[in-house]
């Protein structure tokens, strides 16, 4: 039994290495997503702001988002509205790659 053990530790720490490297060049390819999500406090075809209380519930945390043709809009985004944010950071500036509108 400590033998088998003793071997599955082994191949774990030799195969490692690989299955980090293959994690990081697949970062390298494809940026990851990042969410946010609160109310929709300005829009238009070309850019949203989002707000959310942070954590604490005492301070309001503002993000913004550039859209283009490829962001996906599930729902219809009006001043108010509830949403979830996937974006990815390019640069500066947070790009929403999709948008889910919530129920008010």
């Amino acid at each position: 039994m400590l033998g088998l053990v003793r071997r599955l530790l082994i191949s774990i720490l030799l195969l490692a290495p690989f299955a980090l490297a293959q994690d990081s060049n697949s970062a390298a390819v494809q940026p990851h997503a990042q969410v946010f999500s609160g109310f929709v406090t300005d829009f238009s075809s070309a850019a949203l702001s989002v707000s959310r209380k942070n954590a604490s519930g005492k301070e309001m945390v503002h993000k913004s988002f550039t859209l283009d043709a490829g962001t996906k809009i599930e729902g219809k985004i009006k001043l108010k509205a509830r949403v979830t944010v996937q974006f990815t950071i390019d640069g500066a500036a947070n790009h929403a790659v999709r948008i889910i509108v919530r129920g008010s």
